[in-house]
């Protein structure tokens, strides 16, 4: 209830020893390839990983961010990924 989003994206010991670890979670590291998409849900905790290319302009990442259909939270949330087969 205390978060703000700078504490969101900033404060990863905590989100990762409070909030993650108790949960037994499994972080997956997505290694980059030319041409990959990664579509995954953007409610769960993630960031990105260091990355290095060649400098120069044509070298650089290019990063799209798609958003699509409504947030939802707490509840609504597992409810309805127990019903998106239906």
């Amino acid at each position: 209830s205390d978060w703000d989003f700078e504490s969101f994206n900033t404060n990863t010991e905590f989100v990762v020893e409070e909030l993650l670890r108790p949960t037994e979670f499994a972080n997956v590291t997505v290694h980059h390839k030319p041409n990959r998409a990664v579509i995954f849900d953007s409610a769960l905790f993630h960031q990105t990983d260091k990355y290095r290319f060649k400098k120069g302009y044509e070298n650089g990442r290019i990063n799209l961010t798609l958003l699509f259909g409504e947030m939802q939270k707490g509840e609504d949330r597992i409810a309805g990924s127990r019903t998106s087969g239906d």
